[in-house]
């Protein structure tokens, strides 16, 4: 939310992130939500090790993890997504199970959508209140 915010204030080139993992739901129905939920801590790990202090991201939706990141050049942007695929994609195993695992990215730019922030904010919130 940070990124966000400093960019109602002072727009600066960010990029949003998504990243779907494609077989978690099939990895729940085989393993159980309690493997899942190790799968998705494991995910999660590998996710910020890869960011690093660069960007900013969380749990999104059950397979669905946001990145707030604020770049220097396009090009960054698809560099973080390359590492962020193979990052997740090298996942082999969480505990004693293995397990395969499939990456989706989508980015989205504020500059490019004309109601970013406003759009963004309610995706967002709109989460939050559908699982409380």
């Amino acid at each position: 939310m940070q990124y966000m915010d400093e960019y109602r204030f002072e727009p600066r080139a960010f990029a949003v992130i998504f990243v779907k993992i494609r077989a978690v739901d099939r990895l729940l129905r085989h393993y159980g939500e309690t493997a899942g939920d190790e799968l998705l801590r494991t995910i999660a790990e590998e996710i910020r090790h890869t960011l690093g202090q660069s960007a900013a991201a969380g749990r999104y939706a059950r397979d669905q993890f946001l990145v707030f990141y604020q770049y220097s050049s396009p090009e960054t942007v698809k560099e973080l997504e390359q590492r962020l695929r193979q990052a997740v994609e090298s996942i082999h195993h969480f505990g004693q199970r293995s397990c395969t695992l499939f990456v989706d990215l989508h980015t989205i730019y504020p500059q490019d959508e004309a109601d970013f922030y406003p759009n963004i904010l309610k995706a967002v919130l709109g989460r939050r209140q559908r699982k409380s």
